[in-house]
């Protein structure tokens, strides 16, 4: 049975910052002035969210402990994702499937159950957790969705990704540490999908691991953060083997679509995609504006892009395009 994306619902956290107010707060808590303006020189983004009412703390933010992180997230992140569940158009009553996408935190019982019982859902709802996948993930979430769909063409599937990113903010003396500063930021995306055909149907979708890469996006879990790696050459690597990527996805069934949805990890990485598939140039508008706007999200953004092209009402075939630790490309083919 087809699985449809009924609708996306998106929420921010209440607190925003401006780069520029960022910049100057980095700048004087780090020693390294040069790299730090020429990472916030080189970026597009105006503003981002974070669920801290106060990212300028007294002490560097990097001096707190994972643990502590992990309490705002806790306490943050169900409540946010809870928001963007409530925006959906179904009576909650009518969810069969429960799939949450998250990689900026982790505790047990999840972020999963926290959302069953706040809702107070059916004990008997099927849940499903993807976590610490990165930026790729939500297309894992829509894909599960589908495979669900597939098998049991009734469910109302709800899928909710949540990430905050700010959490890990570190003050770290390296360029490839201190590029995520320049990036990251907080937001919840829901996204209901079914067999009723409202929005566009899932038609396909593709994964490809780029070769010897995987030390060049990484996600490690330190005593104080989650600590983002983000090397310098992984724009290279995308206009590289994009072309490749494509036409593997195309053999193996994928149409050429009518608009590229990309997901936006940074100024750098929307050039690599439109020097490596040069008709695509005009369709990254949407994902630039998202990037300006809100920063990298992490696995919501692909969602907030895609919620983009439902206000502007859906037409024709879309292919998003994500990219995530590995080097990981994921695509997802889409019919209005």
């Amino acid at each position: 049975m087809p699985a449809h994306i009924n609708h996306i619902a998106s929420v921010l956290p209440p607190y925003s910052y401006s780069q520029e107010a960022i910049r100057n707060y980095l700048l004087k808590h780090s020693k390294k002035a040069f790299p730090i303006q020429m990472l916030f020189n080189e970026s597009i983004i105006q503003q981002r969210y974070s669920v801290l009412s106060d990212l300028y703390l007294p002490e560097p933010i990097g001096l707190y402990t994972l643990e502590a992180r992990m309490a705002i997230y806790k306490k943050e992140a169900p409540a946010l994702a809870i928001q963007a569940i409530q925006k959906l158009p179904i009576d909650l009553a009518d969810i069969t499937h429960i799939i949450t996408v998250s990689c900026t935190g982790l505790y047990a019982p999840g972020l999963d159950i926290d959302i069953q019982q706040q809702l107070q859902l059916a004990p008997g709802i099927q849940r499903h957790a993807i976590n610490y996948m990165g930026c790729y993930a939500s297309f894992h979430g829509l894909r599960l969705a589908h495979l669900i769909l597939n098998e049991q063409p009734q469910a109302k599937v709800v899928l909710v990704s949540v990430e905050l990113c700010s959490l890990h903010l570190q003050h770290n003396t390296d360029v490839e540490s201190l590029a995520a500063y320049t990036l990251f930021g907080d937001g919840a995306a829901a996204v209901l999908l079914s067999a009723t055909p409202i929005g566009p149907v899932i038609q396909n979708y593709h994964s490809y691991l780029l070769p010897d890469t995987a030390s060049l996006m990484q996600w490690n879990v330190t005593s104080t953060a989650f600590e983002m790696v983000l090397h310098k050459s992984i724009p290279h690597h995308i206009t590289t083997h994009l072309p490749e990527v494509l036409k593997d996805a195309y053999e193996k069934g994928i149409q050429p679509p009518d608009t590229f949805v990309v997901h936006p990890g940074g100024k750098e990485i929307l050039n690599a995609f439109a020097q490596a598939i040069p008709e695509s140039q005009s369709d990254l508008e949407i994902s630039k504006a998202i990037l300006k706007r809100l920063g990298n999200m992490s696995s919501v953004t692909i969602l907030f892009v895609l919620e983009s092209y439902q206000v502007q009402g859906w037409k024709g075939s879309y292919l998003a395009c994500g990219f995530g630790p590995g080097l990981t490309v994921e695509l997802l083919s889409l019919q209005a």
